[in-house]
């Protein structure tokens, strides 16, 4: 669809978790998919940005993107966590 565009960011692995915390708060409204290598990435980054302060001005306990919903998808998430 002409609507859905692909970028990517390549970057020192030290600064990998600041630049995608960058990259995910320019998004506005838009949704986002983040491809990450192994199940274990995506529980750890799920969990810490639902668990973080946020970094947009939203209410504390909100998660790292306020109000927007984080969901982790991979092969071990239960069927209907994934619904």
């Amino acid at each position: 669809p002409r609507q859905l565009s692909h970028s990517y960011l390549v970057v020192h692995s030290k600064l990998r978790l600041p630049a995608l915390v960058a990259f995910l708060a320019t998004l506005g409204t838009s949704k986002a998919v983040v491809f990450m290598s192994t199940c274990d990435g995506v529980d750890y980054h799920a969990r810490l940005f639902a668990e973080c302060g946020s970094v947009l001005g939203g209410a504390r306990g909100q998660g790292l993107f306020g109000a927007r919903k984080i969901l982790r998808m991979h092969g071990g998430v239960p069927a209907e966590e994934r619904r």
